[in-house]
């Protein structure tokens, strides 16, 4: 799977092979795993997009993402 990640400051970035998204809850300190790209939605969070190559960003800083 690819991923396309695009920021609200301009900057963009192409995970290639994304095996899964790690997200963590800032509130809570608890760590998700995304797999099942299908579902995948944005909140506030870091996300960690594992693949090459791997991307960790805010989710407050994300304006969009691309699966194909």
């Amino acid at each position: 799977m690819r991923a396309g990640i695009r920021l609200k400051n301009g900057n963009s970035y192409v995970v290639k092979d994304l095996k899964v998204i790690k997200i963590l809850n800032l509130k809570t300190d608890f760590i998700s795993e995304v797999t099942e790209f299908t579902s995948f939605f944005i909140s506030p969070g870091s996300y960690i997009f594992i693949g090459t190559p791997t991307i960790a960003v805010q989710g407050d800083d994300i304006l969009s993402v691309e699966f194909g």
